[in-house]
């Protein structure tokens, strides 16, 4: 920017002499004389009243160029590494290990964050972007609109199996190399990264196409092969990987998604030592994986747990330890009494049904060796996080819905029966279903909604959803009580009420009432699959009946339940699963009506006929 002030012009010669304010370069101080905000008026060049009450700009508003200008440079970047990757669609470690270093470097130059020079970096090699245009017709990408029917739903369904027990019971099948069937199971990226991690072991787990079955051959039990093992973005994954490689000689790489790159299992260097192996990340100054592991396969008879240990690694080691080489023991004396509950609720009942010999005495769980032989199909507990997000569509326009399956008794469980509980839904449980009803004349109530203890924490998204119902139906609403309270949940959910054409303002949403309204509401990316639930779900109360809500990123869904959009998008009375089939399996067998032929034109043949007849 110029500064203010004047300058005389001498009668005798043409020197301009310069405050120190303005431009020392003659070249921009001629066009500053030329173009800028300055007059010439009797040889005085001074500021124009125009540009002294011009406003300035806002600052937000040059961030936001700036923005614009680091996503065209990402962009950029993104394009050159494809261009850089191999046959196999990766970089080469040479390639890989000269940019890691020489980002770090300069990332050393202006700040000490390690955010910014280990997680930034890991997302930024992960991060995808739109496929550019290639002609006129994608020229623009459209996001995915949730219009759904506006009335009572009719929900009736197998309801999809626990992902956990899934990957329990498929690590237990692949051990033992006994034949098993598990059946209404959920095909999402965990479950079929458990799947293909478990056949690098050598095993023979398999999915039929069309069918929600994964089913085990007879064969013999997984080994430990020297590989490369890759294991998702499923922590329970790499959990039962270390664990299984824990018991036997060997040695192995894993690899896997952004979360466990950017995961601190630094408990695993204090672990291992004691049940002799060792595990070292290949990246330096870093957590996660990629990991090299070694085991010597000797094994401790008592396994001593720490209490730094995650519940999942501990839950893996109790389901892996019946298939070591020897019997050994668990001690969970310095493990916290809240934690081994919950793991021993979690692994016990598998190892039970599966034929798994062990016995608890005090605080030790003794391990007396593998199973002898699986059930045939064995019954899963039904996955409470999807059943509630399916029953949760009743609360907005009423209806029912009954999920058939065995529902479990755990604390998560308890904490989706009261939040049923308090949209005042009818809950009733039974040997071989569940049913959620609204009944007639059914509202959602006004009051303040809370988050039950024991909730799940990716569930939270579901009573936040149905206080932006309650906002989009009544004016205002206050968010749920016992909410977490740090600014990346703020954050989130206030760019969630943004989606659904609210406001929230401290801890209240209030409906928008701008210019911004007419427009409708803007695109929005979810950041895990029970935040795009939950924005579907607000979409059943959408202020304008045409006028859909805009999701941005719907293949995220891929990572908790596949078949959600084809079961959302046939609301109010879905047609999925098992029952689907049971009406293609009547179609099928229904006699088939033979159509009616009417000839037009016959040529008549005579018999011939012997001459002597």
């Amino acid at each position: 920017m110029f500064g203010h002030g004047k300058i005389h012009s001498a009668k005798s010669d043409t020197k301009l002499r310069t405050q120190e304010n303005f431009p020392r370069n003659p070249y921009t101080f001629a066009c500053a004389l030329q173009h800028g905000p300055y007059a010439h008026s009797n040889g005085i060049v001074m500021m124009s009243d125009d540009y002294q009450d011009r406003p300035r700009r806002p600052m937000r508003e040059t961030v936001c160029d700036f923005d614009k200008d680091i996503l065209k440079l990402l962009v950029r970047r993104h394009n050159l590494l494809e261009k850089m990757k191999n046959s196999k669609g990766r970089l080469s470690p040479q390639d890989e290990r000269f940019i890691r270093e020489s980002w770090e470097n300069q990332v050393g130059k202006v700040s000490s964050d390690p955010n910014l020079s280990s997680r930034f970096f890991t997302l930024l090699q992960d991060v995808t972007f739109f496929e550019a245009p290639t002609g006129r017709e994608s020229s623009k990408h459209t996001s995915f609109g949730l219009a759904p029917s506006q009335s009572p739903v009719s929900i009736e369904m197998f309801a999809p199996c626990d992902q956990e027990q899934t990957a329990l019971w498929c690590y237990t099948a692949a051990c033992s190399g006994h034949e098993t069937h598990l059946t209404h199971i959920v095909m999402n990226d965990p479950v079929f990264d458990c799947v293909r991690m478990l056949n690098q072991f050598e095993s023979s787990l398999y999915r039929e196409d069309g069918k929600d079955t994964i089913s085990s051959a007879q064969s013999a039990p997984a080994t430990a092969p020297d590989k490369v093992i890759h294991v998702g973005d499923s922590f329970l994954n790499f959990y039962l990987a270390v664990a299984h490689y824990i018991g036997r000689p060997s040695h192995a790489k894993f690899t896997g998604g952004s979360e466990l790159k950017l995961a601190d299992f630094s408990f695993l260097r204090h672990f291992l030592p004691q049940v002799n192996a060792r595990a070292t990340s290949l990246i330096p100054q870093s957590t996660g994986v990629p990991m090299r592991m070694e085991s010597a396969g000797l094994m401790p008879e008592t396994i001593a747990l720490t209490e730094d240990l995650p519940c999942d690694f501990v839950l893996a080691l109790c389901i892996a330890a019946p298939f070591y080489q020897n019997p050994v023991a668990i001690d969970f004396a310095q493990y916290p009494a809240a934690l081994a509950d919950s793991v021993l609720s979690r692994a016990l009942p598998v190892l039970k049904k599966a034929g798994c010999e062990y016995e608890k005495s005090d605080s030790v769980l003794h391990f007396k060796g593998k199973p002898e032989k699986l059930p045939k199909t064995p019954l899963l507990d039904i996955d409470t996080g999807i059943a509630a997000i399916l029953a949760m569509h009743c609360t907005v326009n009423g209806g029912s819905a009954e999920l058939k399956g065995h529902w479990p008794e755990t604390a998560a469980s308890a904490a989706v029966e009261n939040l049923f509980s308090q949209l005042g839904l009818s809950f009733a449980k039974g040997d071989d279903k569940v049913t959620v009803s609204a009944g007639e004349g059914y509202t959602l109530t006004k009051d303040t909604l809370a988050v039950p203890a024991g909730l799940a924490p990716e569930l939270i998204a579901l009573p936040c959803a149905l206080a932006c119902v309650q906002a989009l139906k009544y004016g205002s609403a206050s968010i749920p009580a016992n909410c977490p309270s740090d600014n990346t949940f703020r954050e989130t959910l206030s760019s969630f009420a943004a989606a659904c054409g609210l406001l929230l303002n401290d801890d209240v949403l209030e409906q928008r009432h701008d210019d911004e309204e007419e427009h409708g509401t803007p695109e929005w990316c979810a950041p895990t699959p029970q935040w795009a639930c939950a924005l579907a779900l607000a979409a059943l109360a959408r202020p304008h009946v045409r006028r859909g809500f805009k999701l941005n990123n719907p293949g995220i869904l891929t990572a908790l339940y596949p078949e959600f959009w084809t079961w959302y998008n046939q609301l109010p009375a879905p047609i999925v699963g098992q029952k689907e089939k049971e009406n293609t399996v009547a179609a099928d067998a229904a006699p088939v009506r033979e159509r009616r032929r009417i000839r037009t034109k016959v040529d008549a043949e005579l018999t011939p006929v012997p001459e002597d007849y």
